[in-house]
């Protein structure tokens, strides 16, 4: 009785790490085969971690009833606790990842722009005419064209 007890745990146990894993996907979005990798890992650790288990409180002797008890936990941790622990937690986890993607995306933005002050002005350096620096990137566009219409007219 005692086994099959711990190895119900053991399958919560389980349960609740992957309840764990899918809320994790919902807050960051990941690609297809990324899931799939999760899954896979998620499936080698879960099988590593039960043989363990096997082996040190059984012998290593794999007996139906403790794979039935496993099943029993998953099933226990789906039908009731689930639901409840993933809409809690996305609930807990859902402000502060808003928070760092804003901070994030603002950071980056900053990044960017910084980067194209630089550029420009280091390209206009030594040019008397400053204001050229923050002239957005038609115009440069448009003065390029000119150059080369001019150039091709004069052949």
């Amino acid at each position: 009785m005692f086994l099959f007890l711990s190895f119900m745990r053991d399958g919560i146990l389980l349960a609740f790490v992957y309840s764990v894993l899918q809320v994790l996907r919902k807050l960051i979005p990941h690609a297809r085969i990324a899931r799939a990798a999760e899954d896979i890992l998620f499936g080698i650790g879960c099988g590593v971690y039960l043989f363990c288990r096997l082996y040190r409180d059984n012998n290593g002797i794999v007996r139906f009833y403790v794979i039935a008890a496993a099943i029993c936990g998953i099933i226990l941790w789906k039908m009731t606790a689930e639901p409840l622990f993933i809409g809690l937690l996305l609930r807990i986890l859902e402000f502060p990842v808003k928070c760092l993607r804003f901070l994030i995306k603002r950071l980056l933005f900053l990044q960017r722009s910084c980067r194209i002050l630089i550029i420009r002005g280091w390209k206009n350096m030594g040019r008397s005419d400053s204001s050229r620096i923050f002239a957005d990137e038609r115009i440069r566009k448009r003065e390029k064209i000119r150059q080369q219409a001019k150039q091709n007219s004069e052949k």
